[in-house]
């Protein structure tokens, strides 16, 4: 009890309160860590330990810790865990952060993540909500979303200039799409089993573009196949 009371404590002296918000960049990369996987329900002792004892982060599961000893690179795929995660206590250092193939859920802000972010792999979980993808750190160069049920419509044409593979298949996304503007770098874009649809331009895709998947939709439009592109498009497009 106590040290949930500390941690507490940690947050309200961070809060700016002419903002409203928490400086992160105040607070112990352990309390913000805590705080990051505070909603998980099921198997959290196979990251941190026990409740009541929870170990360093320097000896939690599948991380990487950079010079300063912050938190640098987090994997924790395929570990059955269940809950929630805030994104929003992401620690400020961290490049690439990995939790596929869990059952955690939920909302995702993806306009709150740490700017020296690169990577970002959410997929085969049960997050839901919709999407704002106009808001990514620049220097983000890969971007799965897939196999969650993410719904309602996407802006493409404020993606990020690095950004080179971004999936969002297999959710419950809708209406059209705009690919005219997509990242000079886009290698691989997943975009099947949604509900996009319409008449759709795919005369403007980066060339250096390698594979684009967008079965199981219903966008239309006449693509044109360059260089060593592989498409998988609908029947008749």
């Amino acid at each position: 009890m106590w040290y949930h009371l500390y941690t507490y404590m940690l947050v309200l002296f961070a809060l700016d309160s002419s903002l409203g918000r928490i400086d992160k960049e105040s607070l112990p990369q352990q309390t913000i860590m805590e705080l990051l996987i505070e909603g998980i329900t099921q198997n959290k002792r196979k990251i941190c330990g026990e409740p009541e004892e929870w170990k360093h982060i320097s000896e939690w599961l599948q991380k990487t810790l950079n010079e300063d000893g912050e938190v640098k690179e987090i994997d924790w795929h395929f570990n059955q865990l269940r809950g929630s995660l805030l994104l929003e206590w992401l620690p400020p250092s961290i490049e690439q952060f990995q939790i596929t193939s869990n059952e955690l859920s939920g909302e995702v802000d993806l306009t709150i993540l740490p700017g020296r972010m690169t990577r970002l792999e959410i997929n085969a979980n049960k997050f839901f909500g919709s999407l704002n993808l106009e808001h990514l750190p620049e220097s983000m160069i890969t971007l799965y979303l897939s196999y969650n049920s993410f719904s309602g419509s996407i802006r493409l044409t404020r993606l990020p200039k690095s950004l080179s593979f971004l999936s969002v298949a297999h959710n419950k996304l809708s209406a059209s799409l705009n690919l005219t503007c997509l990242p000079e770098n886009m290698c691989e874009l997943y975009l099947y089993k949604n509900g996009f649809e319409g008449e759709t331009d795919f005369s403007q895709l980066p060339a250096g573009m390698q594979k684009i998947n967008f079965t199981a939709t219903k966008l239309t439009g006449e693509i044109r196949i360059h260089g060593g592109i592989e498409v998988h498009a609908n029947k008749g497009v």
